[in-house]
Order: structure tokens, then C-alpha cells, then sequence
């Protein structure tokens, strides 16, 4: 067997999903920027690639572009990964996300953030620096490198973009969690089937939002895993959302609240709890078969007096 550890993971989107309002919010506040001025922006330069180039752009990778030229012009003077990263506690949570977090670590399950965000302002928030296994998220780079690849110099902000997550990238992202990538030191290429895989999409759940999650909807369904999506009734959120439900994409909708006996949140702990039963279950009826064929083929004392006559 490949990984001896077979888990079960719950994988969560993260703005609109397990936030009200878009991580980038503390940015906006903290430099004095309109936000609804920023995304028509960044928006509009995405739409004016596309034309340009003929192809789709992405409003995803455009935002971090406009981060980064709002930075180099001084308007977001000293706004590195360590100013991310301080402003990323201010990031609102919808109720019950750290609840059943600990829940979820509690009863084994591993959990993991695939965002087209930023990571730098997600991994030091308390919760997901505890609970969180993996966070896939853009990053920014704020230092300068040699020819080694070593750090010869921080700067005082942002300089380039080293990662970023599209919508489909979460496809390769979700294999890399399924087949055990990085605990196996190994490239998504590889191919493993389902039964070699860390974590098969039998036993993964998405959690998500809206029309950026279909790569990943569509992945996780098409491996035999579960998928939520969840809307604030607050935002005109539903009517997106019950378009993906009524085409497939999802096992179940919900209002984005994750507190002890809500829907959303005991039905992905308790599909948690299952899994992770019937796991033990058939491992211990592996287990027991096994021994039993070792016991079948024990040694046993042979003497003359026990020799049946010919």
C-alpha cells in the first residue's frame, strides 16, 4: 500500500464561502481605496486583455496585477507579506467557521483552503494556522533572489506575483490533495488509481460558492466526492448558487452557516464522521483477515505419538 493513513478531507473555497465579504476588504480599508471602484478596475483591464489578446482573461490574476501597480506607485506604500498577513486578522468569518474547524481537526479529518485570494492573508489567522493542513493561494513575492534562488534582499513592498489560483487550476490542485503529492514527494502527473490515492475523491468534500467553483464541483463529483454550496441571504448570492444546484453541480445548498446544528455544518460533519467510520470499519475487517490466514498457516508441534498410522 502506498499511504498507510488513508484520511478524509473537507477542501473550502474561502471569499463568499467562508467569509461574508472578499479577503481584500482589509486592504481597501486600511489604505483608504474604494472598493467597488478597485474591481470595476480590475475588471475592466481583465475584459480589456481578453479583447487584446483573444483569449479569456481572469479577473483573478488582474486583481493581484492591479495590487501590485497600486504598491509600485507608493499608493499602497509598505504593503508586503508581513502587512498582508497582519491585515488578514481583520478578515470576518460567517458564524460557526472555527467551530467546526476544531470539529472537523477533532475527528480526524484534514482540511484544506484553495482560494484564488492571498495566502499570506490567510495563514496566521488563529484558526486556519491550527486546523488548516494546506492553503493554495496566490503569493506575492516582496524580496529579490540570486541566481541560487536565496533571499539577498526583503523589500518594503510587493514585487511580483510567484503564485497564483485560478478556477482551473483547482482541478490540478484537487488531485494533488487526492493523490498525496506532497506527503509522497511527487508530481500531479503521476498517475495513481483511485484505490492508491491518499485521499480519493470518494472521501473529499468542496466547499463552495458560486461559478469559480465549477472546475472544482465538477472534479470532486466526477470522483464520486460530495459538494456543498452555500449563499449569504443577505447578498444577491442565491440566485447564482441555485443555478449551479439545479444543473448538478451540488449535493446540497445552504445558507453560509457552519454553527453546531446548522444544516450546512452537521451535514458536513456528520458525512465526515461516516466516512471515517466505515474506514475504520474496513480496515479492521482487512486486518482481521489477514490474521486470520496468518493463524491458518502457524507451526504447530508434531510428535510420533500424534502420527496417525498408515
Amino acid at each position: 500500500m502506498l499511504f498507510a493513513e488513508k484520511p478524509v478531507c473537507v477542501v473550502f473555497d474561502w471569499d463568499k464561502t467562508l467569509s461574508p465579504n472578499y479577503m481584500q476588504k482589509p486592504i481597501f480599508e486600511e489604505y483608504g481605496l474604494d472598493e467597488k471602484s478597485f474591481w470595476k478596475m480590475s475588471n475592466s483591464h481583465a475584459m480589456a486583455n481578453s479583447h487584446y489578446l483573444g483569449l479569456k482573461c481572469f479577473v483573478e490574476h488582474e486583481y493581484l496585477n492591479t495590487l501590485l501597480d497600486l504598491a509600485r506607485s507608493g499608493v499602497l506604500k509598505d504593503l508586503n507579506n508581513e502587512k498582508l498577513s497582519e491585515l488578514g486578522q481583520k478578515i470576518e468569518l460567517y458564524p460557526g467557521v472555527k467551530d467546526l474547524f476544531y470539529r472537523l481537526k477533532t475527528t480526524g479529518a484534514e482540511i484544506y483552503i484553495v482560494s484564488s485570494g492571498i495566502r499570506s492573508m490567510l495563514k496566521d489567522i488563529p484558526v486556519v494556522k491550527e486546523c488548516v493542513t494546506e492553503i493554495y493561494a496566490a503569493d506575492f513575492a516582496d524580496y529579490s533572489l540570486n541566481e541560487k534562488g536565496e533571499i539577498i534582499q526583503k523589500a518594503e513592498t510587493i514585487q511580483s506575483l510567484a503564485r497564483i489560483v485560478l478556477p482551473s487550476d483547482k482541478i490540478r490542485i484537487l488531485n494533488e490533495i487526492s493523490k498525496g503529492c506532497k506527503q509522497g514527494n511527487f508530481d500531479a502527473c503521476i498517475g495513481l488509481r483511485d484505490n492508491e490515492r491518499r485521499i480519493p475523491f470518494k472521501h473529499m468534500i468542496y466547499v463552495g460558492d458560486g461559478v469559480s467553483d465549477i472546475y472544482a464541483f465538477d472534479t470532486v463529483h466526477k470522483g464520486g466526492g460530495l459538494t456543498v454550496g452555500v449563499y449569504n441571504p443577505n447578498d444577491p448570492q442565491f440566485e447564482q448558487i441555485e443555478m449551479l444546484r439545479k444543473d448538478g453541480w451540488l449535493d446540497i445548498l445552504g445558507v453560509a452557516d457552519f454553527t453546531f446544528n446548522s444544516t450546512v455544518g452537521t451535514w458536513i460533519l456528520k458525512k465526515v464522521e461516516q466516512w471515517l467510520f466505515e474506514i475504520r470499519k474496513e480496515q479492521e475487517t482487512v486486518k482481521e483477515t489477514k490474521l486470520s490466514e496468518i493463524r491458518k498457516h502457524a507451526p504447530t508441534f508434531i510428535h510420533h505419538w500424534g502420527k496417525v498410522s498408515q
